[in-house]
């Protein structure tokens, strides 16, 4: 549930037929959120960005300031700045876009950590169908910010089974097996158990850990 009032940082667009957006949250309020939504209407700006610069291009949006979360799900969407890149770190612009949020698959505030959340596991939230896309869960400072892209795989006898109906939420792997830091993040040709299928990742696509300190 959304509560207090939350403010939109910036945004990573992911995907080519079906837009996702992730959230490039901090640990300052009013940043200091997690989530997942899918992204409705044409894009026309996006989809030329994604067509040229290819699926693992990190493509950044900045909102207008003091943007609210609430006022950004509202079905006239917003408009905002679309970057290649960083919008904040160097990120090319690429020309104004209109924002229209179809469907919230995630919200999870980012709580002041008691000491088992501060200790926890490499977790990664996964989400997305025929694309596959993972955000690593955010913990407590200092943390890192990590957005992937993924897909099924099999074994050497049997083909990729076919890609599952996209979920109405995200699901959670965890990896206990190694540091949650950048030392311990997936990185490109990794492999992890989701449920019951096995993913391996493709690319990184967003990266942060500054704002995260």
């Amino acid at each position: 549930m959304v509560t207090g009032s939350p403010a939109i940082h910036g945004l990573v667009l992911l995907g080519t037929d079906r837009i996702h957006a992730v959230h490039m949250a901090t640990f300052a309020a009013p940043y200091d959120y997690q989530a997942v939504m899918r992204v409705t209407g044409k894009a026309e700006q996006y989809r030329a960005a994604r067509q040229r610069f290819g699926t693992s291009a990190a493509l950044t949006v900045l909102p207008n300031p003091g943007l609210s979360f609430e006022d950004a799900t509202r079905k006239e969407g917003f408009a905002a700045e679309l970057f290649l890149g960083h919008f904040a770190k160097g990120g090319e612009p690429l020309g104004g876009m209109t924002i229209r949020i179809g469907k919230v698959l995630q919200y999870r505030a980012l709580t002041p950590p008691g000491p088992s959340e501060a200790a926890a596991a490499l977790s990664y939230d996964h989400f997305g169908g025929v694309e596959i896309f993972m955000s690593h869960r955010l913990t407590a400072r200092p943390d890192f910010d990590q957005v992937l892209t993924a897909q099924l795989v099999s074994d050497d006898f049997f083909p990729v089974p076919p890609a599952p109906q996209e979920p109405e939420q995200v699901a959670t792997v965890t990896l206990p097996d190694r540091p949650n830091d950048l030392t311990g993040r997936l990185r490109p040709g990794d492999r992890v158990k989701a449920a019951d299928h096995e993913l391996r990742i493709l690319a990184e696509v967003y990266l942060e850990a500054d704002d995260l300190a």
